[in-house]
């Protein structure tokens, strides 16, 4: 396995009721002859041996959460594991670090390149279309918790910019820790001494917070 390209750290708000105080996210670039069930196999491999349960909490404050965002051009939907991972078109704490290393690239399923992904998310307020039954329901349970979000009436008014939910690929997460990992808190971390940053000088720009 090679490891042609690392992204500076991040300090992220944390996502989820139970996930404790901020972290720190990186994105990496991987060469390998791996296919993906494998490289799965070995990411939780590298989290056990460095301290993390394997029965964890999906939230829960953890020393390391290794993900797989994507692989090549492949889209794959199995009872073990889906590529692209199905969060990373709305978390911030995984675009911001993957603009760092690889803007350019194409999410497989959008069409879109990670930086178009998180440019539409920067915006502010930011509209967000619940595409959703009981749809005033959900806004009227949020209440203000997201101030920085305007509520339209449509999918029109994102075809530019925003979040139209649930989407596509269906996210994972609860609403609110969708609307948290979109919204929330990312800002460069501190040069972190012996840190292996190997970073692309075409996308550096494009994931700066």
């Amino acid at each position: 396995m090679d490891i042609p390209a690392v992204s500076r750290c991040f300090v992220t708000e944390p996502v989820g009721e139970d996930a404790g105080e901020a972290y720190l996210n990186a994105a990496a670039a991987l060469s390998t002859s791996m296919e993906p069930a494998r490289l799965l196999e070995t990411t939780k491999e590298i989290e056990i041996a460095l301290g993390r349960p394997a029965d964890h909490a999906t939230w829960a404050p953890r020393s390391v959460d290794l993900d797989l965002v994507t692989f090549g051009d492949l889209v794959l939907e199995d009872d073990r594991l889906r590529v692209p991972h199905p969060g990373c078109w709305y978390r911030r704490f995984v675009l911001d670090p993957v603009c760092r290393i690889a803007g350019s690239t194409r999410h497989p399923a959008w069409q879109l390149t990670f930086a178009q992904l998180r440019e539409r998310l920067m915006v502010r307020p930011l509209p967000v279309w619940l595409d959703m039954d009981d749809r005033k329901d959900r806004i009227a349970e949020l209440g203000g918790r997201f101030p920085e979000i305007e509520w339209v009436e449509g999918p029109a008014a994102v075809e530019v910019c925003g979040l139209a939910l649930p989407g596509s690929p269906t996210p994972p997460d609860p609403l609110v820790d969708v609307l948290t990992a979109a919204t929330g808190g990312v800002e460069l971390a501190e040069e972190i001494p012996g840190w292996p940053e190997r970073e692309s000088p075409a996308d550096t720009s494009s994931g700066s917070s």
